[in-house]
């Protein structure tokens, strides 16, 4: 079973751990996101707008995408946080 660890600071941003790691692409879909650069462990909530999505590599090397819906916090800069997501399961030939 494969697992990736989001770790969730809402006054800071996301952070990958557990070996997971994070990257950017125009249409994070199973293919993008197998071919992706993967080279962020971290996003600021400034760099990150509510309903972006991006993929995720976890420590087995399988993908996946995670989207971030967040709102303005009153004493913090993120609150209402919610994160959904899938890890695919590698395409077999």
């Amino acid at each position: 079973m494969s697992a990736a660890t989001i770790v969730i600071d809402p006054d800071v941003g996301i952070s990958a751990s557990k070996g997971a790691i994070f990257a950017t692409v125009t249409t994070p879909g199973y293919s993008a996101c197998a071919a992706a650069n993967y080279n962020l462990t971290s996003r600021a909530w400034t760099e990150l707008p509510t309903g972006t999505t991006l993929c995720i590599r976890t420590e087995d090397t399988r993908v996946g995408r995670v989207q971030f819906f967040w709102k303005k916090g009153r004493d913090t800069t993120a609150a209402a946080i919610r994160v959904i997501g899938v890890i695919w399961e590698p395409k077999h030939p």
